[in-house]
C-alpha cells in the first residue's frame, strides 16, 4: 500500500475503534474524553506517521524475535510521541490509527489479527480489492492464532456485503472454525455444496477435509463420492498420512493442519519465491498455503501448494522445496515431521 492510500485509510479509521485496539488504557481514556474538534492532522504528526510506516516496512531480518522487537520499538515510539503536549487530539487519534497498521505486521498472529480486524472494519468492498485482500489475510492470521470461533464470526459478519469472489473463502473459514469447535457434521454440510467451486480453484484441502469427516462419520459411500469428485479436478486423490501427534487419527490430523495446533518449525532462511512473470504483467496478487513434510535430514518433501490462482503454484512449491530445517531429534533418534503449512503472499509494490 502506498503512502497516499495508507494515509487515506488511516484517517478513515474510527478513533474509538483504533484506540481500543491500541490498548485497554487508551480505550478507557477515549471513553472519558470529549469529542475532538480538530479536523486535520498536523504536518508534524503526518511526518511522524510516514516515518513509522517506512520503518515498519524495513524489517531488520526474517527472524520472528527480531521482527517482534522491531515492531515493539515502533509501538513504544508511537506511545511516547502521543504523550507530548505539542500534538492535537486529532494527531493522537491518528497516532493510535498508526499503531493499528504497525501492529498488523506483528509476528504474533493474535496481535496481527486484532489489528487487521480493526482495519477490515474501517474499509468498504470496492473494485480495488483492498478489503477483500485484508479479509483473506485476517483469516490466515486467525487460523495461525487458533481462533475457530472468530473464523465463524468473520463469515457471519462479512458475508452479506462480501463480493462473490470472497464468499467461498468465507465459507471455508466458517467450516474450519466449526471443525475446530468439534462440530464436524456442520462443517461437512457447508463444504459439500462448494466442492466443485474449490476444485475449479485448484484447492484440494476442502476435499480432503470433507473426505476425512465422512470417514469419521462412518459414511464410506459419501467418502467415495467425495473422492470421485476430487479426481475430476486433480490427478490422484492423496490424503496426508495420520500424524503421530494426532493419535494417528485422520480427521484430527486434518484439524491440526488447518487450525495451527502443529508447531511450525522455522527454516534457516525464509522462502524467496520469484514473482510469476505472467501474474506480474497482469497486476495479479495472491497467496498460497504450501503443505509439505520434512524428512529426517530437515529437507522438505511432498510439497503441495494450494493457491488463490494457479499462476503462483509452481514458484511457491519451488521456493519451499529449497528450504532447510533443523532435523527433529529426540533421544538421539531423528524423526520426520508431517502436515506443515507455510503461507506465502504475493503482493506487487506500488
Amino acid at each position: 500500500m502506498g503512502s497516499g492510500s495508507f494515509r487515506a485509510v488511516l484517517l478513515g479509521l474510527a478513533a474509538g475503534a483504533a484506540i481500543a485496539a491500541a490498548s485497554p488504557e487508551a480505550a478507557a481514556q477515549a471513553a472519558e474524553a470529549a469529542p475532538c474538534q480538530v479536523s486535520d492532522v498536523s504536518p508534524r504528526a503526518d511526518k511522524k506517521i510516514k516515518q513509522w510506516y517506512r520503518k515498519t516496512a524495513r524489517l531488520p531480518s526474517y527472524r520472528k524475535d527480531d521482527i517482534r522487537d522491531h515492531i515493539n520499538s515502533i509501538l513504544s515510539d508511537i506511545q511516547a510521541e502521543s504523550q507530548k503536549d505539542k500534538y492535537t487530539c486529532r494527531d493522537r487519534e491518528a497516532f493510535y490509527g498508526a499503531s493499528i497498521f504497525v501492529s498488523a505486521e506483528s509476528p504474533d498472529p493474535l496481535t496481527a489479527a486484532a489489528a487487521l480486524d480493526v482495519i477490515v472494519q474501517s474499509l468498504e468492498y470496492d473494485d480495488s480489492g483492498t478489503k477483500e485482500e485484508k479479509v483473506r489475510t485476517l483469516i490466515h492470521k486467525l487460523r495461525d492464532a487458533e481462533r475457530p470461533q472468530a473464523l465463524v464470526l468473520i463469515d457471519q459478519r462479512e458475508r452479506a456485503a462480501a463480493p462473490a469472489s470472497l464468499k467461498p473463502q468465507l465459507t471455508w473459514a466458517h467450516a474450519i472454525g466449526l471443525l475446530g469447535q468439534d462440530r464436524p457434521a456442520e462443517a461437512l454440510d457447508l463444504l459439500l455444496p462448494l466442492l466443485d467451486t474449490f476444485g475449479e480453484e485448484d484447492s484440494r484441502t476442502p476435499f480432503r477435509t470433507a473426505y476425512a469427516i465422512a470417514l469419521h462419520q462412518g459414511d464410506e459411500a459419501l467418502a467415495a463420492e467425495i473422492e470421485a469428485r476430487a479426481e475430476t479436478y486433480f490427478s490422484g486423490f492423496d490424503m496426508p498420512p495420520p500424524h503421530p501427534l494426532a493419535g494417528n487419527d485422520l480427521l484430527e490430523t486434518m484439524k491440526m493442519r488447518l487450525i495451527g495446533t502443529l508447531l511450525y518449525p522455522e527454516p534457516g532462511e525464509p522462502p524467496r519465491p520469484s514473482y510469476p512473470s505472467e501474474a506480474a504483467s497482469h497486476g495479479m496478487e495472491g497467496y498460497c498455503d504450501v503443505h509439505f513434510d520434512i524428512d529426517t535430514r530437515g529437507r522438505p518433501m511432498n510439497v503441495d501448494a494450494e493457491c488463490s490462482d494457479r499462476e503462483f503454484r509452481k514458484e511457491s512449491e519451488k521456493a519451499v522445496a529449497a528450504l532447510r530445517f533443523d532435523p527433529l531429534i529426540v533421544d538421539g533418534q531423528a524423526y520426520e515431521r508431517h502436515a506443515i503449512i507455510y503461507p506465502l503472499e504475493y503482493q506487487l509494490e506500488d
